[in-house]
């Protein structure tokens, strides 16, 4: 693999996540990298095996088939299925997605007595309300809102097509649609000739499809920030992953972050649980499992896991404790675990050493946090429902005082062959890093992400405390070019300051520095 190729596929390079994928490629084949923003609601990633022109007709079936399935499943959308459908009095038509997507919610709901609800949606817009008073809920509110949740929502008539509901109450299949989609848009697309195998990626949740496995990395929720160092490495083949945490998701109430995810019985925020990660052979029932997995207890969440076929899990408890189902370790390359038996030799790649545990420089931590700007499209916003559209390429990195390269944190470029586009870091810098096919965290917000730095050089050595210059350049093919930068002095003590000139291709970006807390004793 040439030294660009394996920097931009590195774990450096986001997914979501953080979200660079790519299956394995076989002797002679061609890796083909789409990546776009705004894909229900989160980013995307799409990595094919096969010829150039088979790889782009597999990016517009994924893509025509996400906004196909939106257009049914989504509940942003007022015309969607599932939008008409809570509205309805009798009886409605539904398309055979839909139904096959509530007819599995309804299973889970009935196997985890609950744990798992589309109607926690209605606990979920309580909380919003609440939220932007300033208060939490009352407890006499979550308790007409749990009140409300039905044990049944729908009934589905499969011979007639039709659903009729059976409660009024505001319902989401967002635990369990993205999955769903997944699923649908690689198998349309792994038909395709030409398409040898690929990976699709959306918000974290991937699935892998062809000959080839895929190595997913699964990130650390105590620094989740897209180059942090991950928690693990798994291998996995014809088969999906989906992470599920509420880090990067949430509610803001008293200068606290509480997690997006309720327990649907108790009306609160789950509290026990940072993250659960799942592999199963379909991503709608790892997308399930995963949001499960933060609601039950440990131990009922493991015994649900092995009961189902070729599934295994990692839950991350709130001491940052790992718990991981018994075919966990088979799953997991490296020393403590058993896939790296099975892994096909390679030519070896130059690496540098990978940082482990937190992301600590001259006692604190370094952040650099930016979005994207979304841009204008033709016909306007109506027409995007589902499919978004295509991510810039970014390049990130630190010099010192004398304007000298130290440091790439990211580097984000579907071919290298663009990479002269990134102006200013392709005259200065390149580097190598190692290989990830694909990283598993929780669903962000579309456009937004965050980098860490590790106080390392791209050698491998501690920088020193100094002066410093912070750039990030982004450039849209086709389009517009942007190069931000801001001096820092780091010498330990905090500051938060934005970056100048965003507004083009960038919405916003800061960089900041915080001191570590104490350890606890």
């Amino acid at each position: 693999m040439p030294p660009l190729a394996a920097l931009a596929r590195s774990v450096f390079a986001p997914c979501a996540l953080a979200l660079l994928a790519a299956a394995a490629p076989a002797q002679g084949s061609n890796l083909h990298v789409f990546d776009r923003e705004d894909v229900l609601g989160t980013s995307m990633h799409l990595v094919v095996r096969g010829d150039e022109t088979s790889a782009k007709q597999a990016e517009s079936v994924v893509v025509a088939e996400i906004e196909r399935l939106a257009a049914i499943l989504s509940r942003h959308d007022a015309t969607s299925e599932l939008s008409k459908l809570r509205l309805a009095k009798e009886p409605v038509r539904a398309s055979s997605d839909l139904r096959e997507v509530l007819r599995a919610a309804q299973s889970w709901m009935e196997l985890t007595h609950g744990a798992f609800h589309p109607g926690v949606q209605g606990l979920s817009d309580l909380w919003t309300a609440a939220v932007k008073r300033g208060t939490r809920p009352t407890d006499a509110e979550l308790a007409a809102a749990r009140a409300k949740l039905p044990a049944k929502l729908w009934e589905i008539d499969d011979a007639a097509t039709t659903v009729r509901p059976l409660s009024d109450v505001p319902v989401t299949l967002d635990a369990i649609g993205k999955g769903y989609v997944l699923d649908r848009a690689t198998q349309k697309a792994q038909k395709l000739d030409g398409v040898k195998g690929l990976v699709l990626v959306i918000g974290g949740d991937l699935r892998v499809r062809g000959s080839d496995p895929g190595t997913v990395d699964v990130v650390d929720p105590r620094a989740p920030a897209e180059n942090a160092p991950k928690l693990c490495t798994v291998r996995i083949r014809h088969a999906a992953a989906a992470t599920s945490g509420g880090y990067a998701r949430g509610f803001g109430l008293g200068g606290k972050h509480l997690s997006h995810i309720l327990d649907p019985r108790t009306g609160e925020p789950v509290t026990k649980i940072l993250q659960a990660t799942v592999v199963a052979p379909e991503a709608m029932r790892a997308d399930a499992l995963a949001t499960i997995l933060n609601v039950l207890p440990i131990e009922e969440g493991l015994a649900l896991v092995a009961k189902e076929p070729n599934t295994s899990c990692l839950i991350v408890d709130a001491n940052g404790k790992q718990h991981a189902s018994p075919g966990w370790a088979d799953l997991v390359v490296g020393p403590e675990g058993a896939a790296k038996k099975a892994e096909p030799a390679r030519a070896p790649k130059p690496e540098l050493p990978q940082p482990s545990g937190p992301q600590i420089w001259l006692g604190g931590e370094l952040k650099l946090a930016f979005e994207l700007a979304k841009p204008a499209q033709e016909g306007g916003e109506g027409r995007r429902r589902g499919g978004g559209y295509k991510r810039p390429y970014v390049a990130a990195w630190l010099e010192d005082e004398s304007g000298k390269p130290v440091r790439t944190l990211t580097l984000w470029i579907e071919d290298d062959r663009w990479v002269d586009d990134l102006r200013r870091w392709a005259k200065l810098y390149r580097g190598h890093r190692r290989d990830a096919d694909a990283v598993t965290r929780a669903t962000r917000s579309a456009g937004k992400y965050e980098l860490g730095f590790d106080g390392l050089d791209d050698q491998g050595e501690a920088l020193p405390a100094g002066k410093y210059t912070v750039l990030l350049e982004v450039v849209r093919e086709h389009g517009t070019y942007q190069l931000v930068k801001h001096a820092i002095d780091a010498n330990g003590a905090p500051f938060d300051v934005a970056l100048e000139g965003a507004g083009t291709e960038l919405a916003s970006a800061r960089v900041t520095f915080t001191k570590s807390e104490a350890p606890k004793k």
